[in-house]
């Protein structure tokens, strides 16, 4: 089971002038999130047929992608699943932009599911280069592995999160889901119709 937590840092990356602003950085597995992006991109670029060029001092000359401003990165975390997330759509996330602070620019965008107890964290890609172009050369994000966060793991995270971006209030109900509701096999769940107590049922024969 993967492990996610957040701290609180700077960059110079969102002002011309240098100045340092505050953004959350994201860690996966005790890894920054940019890190890993830094990893997996050349595979994606080898696999797809396009080419990624590195700078003379051996950086990726594309994955300058910034961390978040704590707030945003929260409200993007909890609101993902509204039915009027037009883009990148419902159920997706941008985790990183690019310098210039725009969302559509130069992002890395994910997939959020919820399953009984875990959240996954599937479908990295940067839609510049994940689509194939007239050429039919894209970059091959299929490489990049799903992360599987265990759900109260998971919502300690994004607490830690909104302590960060300094927001008050409780976590959002998916978010916080009791942990009563976490199926176990042993744990009574609120069911919604016949058809739930059912699978509840086969899935307790398997556990």
């Amino acid at each position: 089971m993967d492990a996610l937590s957040f701290k609180k840092t700077t960059t110079k990356g969102y002002d011309p002038t240098g100045k340092e602003k505050a953004v959350a950085e994201i860690i996966i597995n005790k890894i920054p999130l940019q890190e890993i992006i830094k990893e997996y991109e050349p595979i994606a670029a080898q696999k797809g047929g396009l080419e990624y060029i590195f700078r003379d001092d051996g950086e990726s000359a594309y994955s300058r992608y910034e961390y978040r401003f704590p707030k945003e990165l929260y409200k993007e975390l909890t609101e993902h699943q509204k039915a009027n997330n037009i883009w990148p759509g419902k159920d997706m996330a941008v985790l990183m932009v690019c310098g210039c602070g725009e969302l559509g620019c130069w992002p890395i965008i994910i997939r959020i599911e919820y399953t009984w107890n875990d959240v996954i964290w599937s479908d990295f890609h940067n839609w510049h280069r994940s689509e194939p172009r007239i050429d039919g050369l894209f970059w091959d994000y299929s490489v990049f592995p799903a992360f599987k966060f265990e759900r109260r793991q998971y919502r300690a995270a994004i607490a830690q999160l909104k302590d960060i971006a300094g927001i008050k209030g409780t976590l959002p109900k998916e978010v916080a889901r009791p942990e009563s509701d976490q199926f176990t096999g042993k744990q009574t769940v609120q069911l919604s119709s016949t058809a739930d107590a059912y699978w509840i049922h086969i899935k307790k024969q398997h556990i």
